[in-house]
């Protein structure tokens, strides 16, 4: 019954958004578009667009850029507005997530971000790189969803462990007397 609900309210959740990303620029909002977007020295693997995140997240991708000199994850709060300019967009600022890190990672780990002191809200994270000439790059996902406080009819879903029953073995039949007179 708990599962029913959890997704119930998942599935509803998700079409909520969905009128939220159609009404906006696309690139702008949920990105990469498609495969052929994805740097493959340069991506975030998880969480994906359209995720909801909780508590404490490990922030997955690679960067393997030959000649990054550091990179770290910014976020910011998203603001749908189909008004916003570039030049607002480019003036609205960026908060560390992590700290910066100038070694490489592939499919692993690029830092763990702390959502406890967020409003729940849409976000959106950036994984900015800096290059030995001082360029940077940039790789942004957008919207992820924090969610420290669910609503209280919104319960998680506990995985119970398993238990197998075990059957005992049937005794074996014994060879009984024959009792009958012959």
């Amino acid at each position: 019954m708990n599962r029913t609900r959890f997704l119930s309210f998942l599935v509803c959740t998700l079409l909520m958004l969905i009128p939220l990303a159609v009404g906006q620029d696309q690139a702008s909002v949920i990105e990469p578009l498609d495969a052929a977007t994805v740097n493959p020295a340069a991506h975030i693997s998880f969480p994906p667009p359209v995720y909801v995140v909780r508590d404490s997240v490990d922030i997955r991708g690679t960067v393997s850029l030959a000649s990054m000199r550091n990179y770290f994850v910014e976020i910011r709060p998203l603001i749908l507005d189909e008004m916003e300019t570039d030049e607002v967009e480019m003036a609205r600022q960026w908060f560390a997530a992590t700290s910066p890190r100038i070694e490489g990672v592939e499919d692993g780990v690029l830092g763990t971000w702390n959502t406890v002191t967020l409003r729940d809200g849409l976000y959106e994270i950036r994984l900015k790189i800096t290059t030995a000439d001082e360029t940077e790059e940039y790789v942004r996902v957008s919207p992820i969803r924090v969610e420290n406080s669910p609503p209280p009819f919104v319960s998680e879903v506990v995985a119970l462990p398993v238990v197998e029953a075990t059957l005992e073995p049937e005794p074996e039949p014994t060879a009984t007397p024959d009792l009958t007179p012959r």
